[in-house]
């Protein structure tokens, strides 16, 4: 049940009114004192766990015993394992969606394992059973495509991983050994050869997906890439739509639709058929439904062919193919 009232704090009426607060593990204990505290100071607050029953369970509560019209906010809960990363994303989305960026962020859930730095992933991968860890994990379904001895395989929107056949009669190099460079995979797959085909020109890649909204999310770059004495130079068009799946309008703009576009510089070095490829700057518009904030990325490439580009970043990957003229 709710325990707060206005009575109980110490600030004035109204202080966070127009604030946005996305509070982690907000659904049981102290988390959910906390959104209690700043819904009844006028924040819209949204509150994530792993167990979406509960948060959403805890917002309904916190709503019905601290209604708008007396000057509170609102409470949104949403489902989310933050040890996740594709649930983190779908989780801004639906944040972002429902009435733009956030104001503040309260770090109140823990996601945390025992492991020696050196171990450390995205995921956790590698994490044991133990007093800190209760060993589970999340199965998904991935998607291949397998081309000569290169098998892309995707699991989400933006995560992914690039395997290749260890064999000496593939007609590609096979990787070196992890130990020979210091034990950093990749490294290893930056093992210099001689470029079987050409870097430059047109690529494009495209995905089209559902999110756990029922929303399609389509998404598609444009790679424009060139070669010269000084390396690799280009820019990419980076294009996302997302439409709603039950007709219904976005908050942002009102509109069962919206589309966000960005433009990146980027430069980078070959070495055979590998290569880095580095965003330098990016150019993209701000609208209701879009801060036209980004994060600038390195990439790690492979041409594993004359039409097939293969781009990863940590734990993401993407198939790029040729545009023939």
């Amino acid at each position: 049940m709710a325990e707060l009232s206005q009575n109980d704090l110490m600030y004035r009426p109204g202080l966070m009114k127009g604030q946005r607060i996305l509070i982690t593990g907000g659904g049981t204990g102290l988390g959910k004192v906390m959104a209690e505290a700043c819904l009844i100071l006028g924040a819209d607050v949204y509150i994530c766990g792993r167990r979406g029953g509960v948060v959403e369970a805890t917002a309904k509560e916190l709503n019905d015993a601290h209604p708008t019209a007396e000057g509170a906010g609102k409470c949104v809960g949403v489902a989310c394992d933050i040890r996740v990363p594709e649930a983190i994303a779908d989780m801004i989305e639906t944040v972002w969606a429902d009435g733009g960026a956030l104001t503040g962020l309260v770090n109140n859930a823990a996601g945390n394992f025992i492991s020696r730095t050196e171990d450390l992933s995205v995921k956790g991968f590698e994490a044991k059973p133990g007093p800190c860890d209760d060993g589970a994990r999340n199965l998904v379904a991935y998607i291949g495509v397998l081309r000569g001895a290169t098998l892309a395989l995707r699991w989400g929107p933006e995560a992914g991983q690039t395997l290749v056949r260890r064999t000496d009669n593939a007609g590609h190099t096979p990787l070196a050994p992890a130990d020979a460079v210091g034990g950093d995979v990749r490294q290893a797959s930056m093992v210099s050869s001689q470029p079987s085909a050409p870097l430059g020109g047109t690529w494009v890649w495209e995905l089209r997906s559902i999110d756990a909204e029922g929303d399609e999310r389509t998404e598609r770059e444009e790679w424009h890439l060139a070669e010269n004495p000084d390396g690799v130079s280009g820019y990419y068009d980076r294009t996302v739509a997302r439409v709603r799946g039950d007709g219904t309008s976005f908050a942002c703009n009102g509109q069962p639709r919206y589309e966000t576009t960005t433009r990146y510089n980027v430069t980078g070095q070959r070495f055979g058929d590998k290569l880095t490829l580095t965003e330098t700057d990016y150019k993209a518009p701000r609208s209701p439904c879009d801060n036209a904030l980004r994060r600038l990325d390195t990439y790690q490439g492979h041409v594993a062919d004359a039409d097939s580009l293969i781009l990863s970043w940590g734990p993401g990957n993407q198939l790029l193919r040729r545009v023939k003229k």
